[in-house]
């Protein structure tokens, strides 16, 4: 069992202390009073400013700095904005639509670019496949083998050269163009 000691208190601090437990035991109230300190690491002795006058400087100094941006920010912003036709940094408002409605048209005009950008693209992809279809009918109707002889006959055309070159007549060429022009006239 718990043992008790005596305290000696005078009149008046007696009678604060009553005051403030209310309902509750001297006993309890001391102990509730006891680990409030020991929580909040409070001394009792020290000359420490009490929590809520510290609060209350805190807000003060909070409601200061926001006047103090009210009056150098937000009253400049309120101003600027009921008289529009003051500028900024040497910019009005009336500068500042125009290079929006320009950025609007622009960005209008990259849309319709981007647009036929796709349909050219389109279109060529469309182009490239009627041709390949064509270039593949075409090639089964040339005459590859008379192709062929007209080219193992070159050499027949050739006359004397000097080392690698060698020296076909004019008429000779003629007649070959003319030849192959007949090879691929059904193409």
């Amino acid at each position: 069992m718990a043992g008790f000691k005596s305290i000696r208190l005078a009149d008046l601090l007696y009678s604060k202390l009553n005051y403030l437990r209310g309902k509750k035991s001297f006993p309890a109230y001391i102990e509730s009073m006891v680990r409030y300190f020991e929580l909040t690491g409070i001394n009792p002795d020290s000359l420490q400013a009490p929590l809520i006058q510290e609060t209350k400087n805190g807000i003060e100094r909070i409601v200061k700095i926001i006047k103090a941006i009210e009056k150098n920010k937000l009253n400049r912003m309120l101003d600027l904005l009921e008289n529009k036709s003051v500028s900024v940094s040497g910019i009005t408002e009336d500068q500042v639509q125009e290079v929006v409605n320009m950025n609007q048209r622009l960005n209008d005009d990259l849309e319709q670019i981007r647009k036929k950008k796709n349909n050219l693209i389109q279109q060529n992809r469309s182009l490239n496949i009627e041709l390949e279809k064509r270039s593949s009918a075409n090639y089964s109707n040339i005459n590859t083998d008379e192709l062929l002889m007209l080219i193992g006959g070159l050499d027949e055309m050739a006359t004397s050269g000097v080392g690698r070159d060698i020296y076909i007549r004019k008429e000779a060429i003629f007649d070959l163009a003319n030849r192959m022009k007949r090879c691929f006239e059904s193409v």
